[in-house]
C-alpha cells in the first residue's frame, strides 16, 4: 500500500461490510494507519507519507481494512476540528455524501469519533441533483423547504463512550506525529 496512491486508498470505503469479514463492532485492535500519500506537501516535506503501527503476527486483513476506513474518520476528524477551532462554532452534526457513505462501518465510526449524529442521504452523490435543486429552486420550479424534506437520510448516531474515542483520536494524533517528526 506505500507505493500507491490515493485512488488505492480511495477503493477501501467502497468495500462492503459483508466483506469485511468477521468485523465486530467493537475497538480496533491496536492498528493505526496514517496517510499523506497524494499531497505535494508531503512528498516534499516528509521522509514518510503513510505509517501501518501496532501491527503484529497476528493482524489480519480484516483489521488493516477497516484500520484503513478509520484512517478516513479520522483525517475527516482533523479538518472538523480544525474548522471548529477557527470558526469558533461547535459542529452539531455532518451531512455527508459521495462513495464511501455507502460504508455502515465508516459511516458510524465517523459518528463516534467525531461524536456528532451523521446523516447519509439515499442519494449518494447530491452534487448534480444538488445543482438542479439550485436551479429549479432559483427559477421558482421548487420549493426549498419542500425539496429537503422530501430527502430521506440515513442517521448514525455515537455509539462508542467518550472516553474511547479521546483514547482512539489520541492514537491517531501519535500516528499523525510519529509520521511527521520523523
Amino acid at each position: 500500500m506505500a507505493q500507491g496512491g490515493s485512488a488505492d486508498i480511495k477503493t477501501f470505503a467502497n468495500i462492503p461490510v459483508s466483506i469485511i469479514l468477521g468485523i465486530i463492532l467493537g475497538a480496533i485492535v491496536g492498528c493505526l494507519l496514517c496517510l499523506f500519500f497524494e499531497t505535494a506537501y508531503a512528498k516534499k516535506h516528509y521522509v514518510r507519507t503513510g505509517i501501518l503501527t501496532g501491527m503484529t503476527r497476528t493482524t489480519k486483513r480484516k483489521e488493516i481494512v477497516r484500520t484503513a476506513l478509520a484512517c478516513i474518520a479520522y483525517q475527516i476528524t482533523d479538518v472538523i476540528k480544525a474548522m471548529s477551532t477557527e470558526s469558533g462554532i461547535d459542529i452539531s452534526e455532518l451531512r455527508v455524501d459521495g462513495g464511501p457513505t455507502k460504508n455502515k462501518y465508516l459511516m458510524q465510526f465517523q459518528s463516534d469519533i467525531v461524536h456528532v449524529t451523521v446523516q447519509v442521504p439515499s442519494s449518494e452523490e447530491l452534487s448534480g441533483i444538488g445543482v438542479a435543486y439550485a436551479a429549479g429552486i432559483a427559477a421558482g420550479i421548487y420549493n426549498k423547504k419542500e425539496v429537503l424534506n422530501k430527502m430521506t437520510r440515513t442517521r448514525f448516531t455515537p455509539q462508542m463512550q467518550s472516553d474511547e474515542c479521546v483514547q482512539k483520536y489520541a492514537g491517531w494524533k501519535n500516528a499523525v506525529e510519529q509520521v511527521l517528526n520523523k
